[in-house]
Parts: structure tokens; C-alpha cells; sequence
């Protein structure tokens, strides 16, 4: 059953589309639900809180390389390591509010751990869906 998420992942990563997508730059805001996170990509380091903003980690040396579509940022605290993966999806959908957001994101940290999400730009939160009624 993983080997599904893999091989899409690994599709996606070599579409020519994700191929040609720059680099995704600048001040970020990141979130998930189920569980609750979210995260701040500054310059210098990023942040990231977990259970309702009560735990907050701050991670420095923060790299920024390009693969195949895919801004990918590491940086640690200590020994521990962490890699944000961003990549454009003007329909990201965190499954919980009623908006659509421009990247889609996914932290990795730890052995095995990772969460999913949505991204945009600091100070650019965007708007509600409006549905036809």
C-alpha cells in the first residue's frame, strides 16, 4: 500500500511540467490539519509548531536546492533535521478551510515522520472559495 504513494510521488517529480517550475522563494507560511501544524519559512530559519502553537521548534542553516519541481529547504536544531518540499499547486487544499492554496507542502523529520499540507505567501492568506448557490 505505501509503494502507491512512491510511485505517484515519482511520476509527479518527472512530469515536464514539475521539471520546468522555478525555484519557490521568499517569506512562506505552511499548515496542515489532522494533526493540527503549521510552520514559518524565514530567512535564516525556519519554525514549526505543533499541537495548537503550545510546542514551537526553530531550525537553522537553512538550505534551499531545486529538484525536478520541487523546492526543497532542510535545516536542523542540534542533531535534529528537518525538510520542508514545497511545490506549485494552485489547488492545494488542506482539507479542512475553504480555501485553495498555491503550494503544496510536505515536512519530513525524524525516522519515518512526516506531515502534509498547504503553503502560500507570508501575509498573503487567500481568499475564501466563493461556491455558486
Amino acid at each position: 500500500m505505501r509503494l502507491l504513494p512512491l510511485a505517484l510521488t515519482a511520476l509527479l517529480l518527472t512530469s515536464p511540467r514539475a521539471l520546468a517550475a522555478p525555484p519557490i522563494s521568499g517569506n512562506l507560511d505552511v499548515g496542515g490539519t489532522e494533526p493540527f501544524w503549521s510552520a514559518k519559512i524565514r530567512p535564516g530559519y525556519l519554525s514549526v509548531h505543533a499541537d495548537a502553537g503550545e510546542k514551537t521548534e526553530v531550525y537553522r542553516g537553512v538550505t534551499r536546492t531545486q529538484v525536478r519541481g520541487w523546492t526543497i529547504l532542510k535545516a536542523h536544531r542540534g542533531a535534529k533535521r528537518i525538510e520542508i518540499r514545497l511545490r506549485r499547486n494552485p489547488k492545494c487544499d488542506d482539507g479542512m478551510s475553504d480555501r485553495y492554496y498555491p503550494y503544496d507542502a510536505w515536512v519530513f523529520f525524524g525516522p519515518g515522520g512526516h506531515l502534509e499540507g498547504c503553503a502560500y505567501r507570508a501575509g498573503h492568506l487567500p481568499p475564501d472559495i466563493v461556491y455558486d448557490q
